[in-house]
């Protein structure tokens, strides 16, 4: 056999291999311009975190083991928004690291699955019968929260740093509005 015929009979089968599902599959996703859908086929509780890189977490959510979640939005809505599962196992709290629905949306992907590799996860976009790495080497949720002294089954709850609150009392009469104050005092 020539050199070159065995060089694309490897790379026929590195993409077969590359291609393949794994059996440990933890979340699975899928996300178009104007949909959402997630499932959580594990017995552990899960975390959406999602959100940008000019500002981080933005938005959560938990799904209960064997649960899925499904929306609509208008177009352009995941526009630049990453999408980070933080798991809440026995073994600890673990994360898929930050995954960018651009590349999920731009890719044509049919999924996005989160599987476990030993005592890891590792995010991968399947799209045209191809199993493509999804890390964007980042996380949305910070370290101090994954490392912190809760249980390792018990959910994070993020606390967004700008959500208005408005305090009726502050209402002089009932002509004007009330005030709205940030709920973080020190941003």
């Amino acid at each position: 056999m020539h050199l070159p015929r065995l060089t694309s009979l490897l790379c026929v089968v590195a993409l077969v291999v590359a291609a393949a599902p794994a059996n440990d599959t933890q979340f699975v996703a899928s996300a178009s311009p104007t949909t959402f859908a997630a499932s959580n086929p594990n017995p552990h509780t899960v975390l959406m975190v999602l959100g940008d890189v000019a500002h981080g977490a933005r938005a959560q959510m938990l799904v209960a083991p064997n649960d899925s979640f499904q929306t609509s939005f208008p177009a352009g809505t995941l526009e630049n928004l990453y999408i980070e599962v933080v798991f809440f196992a026995p073994t600890g709290r673990r994360s898929s690291g930050a995954v960018s629905f651009n590349t999920m949306i731009g890719a044509q992907a049919e999924l996005l699955e989160v599987d476990s590799e030993g005592d890891e996860f590792q995010p991968w976009i399947y799209a045209g019968g191809v199993r493509i790495n999804a890390d964007s080497g980042w996380n949305l949720v910070p370290d101090s929260l994954m490392n912190s002294g809760a249980g390792s089954t018990e959910p994070l709850i993020l606390d967004p740093s700008h959500v208005p609150v408005i305090t009726p009392t502050d209402v002089i009469d009932n002509t004007i509005a009330p005030k709205i104050h940030g709920s973080n005092p020190t941003v």
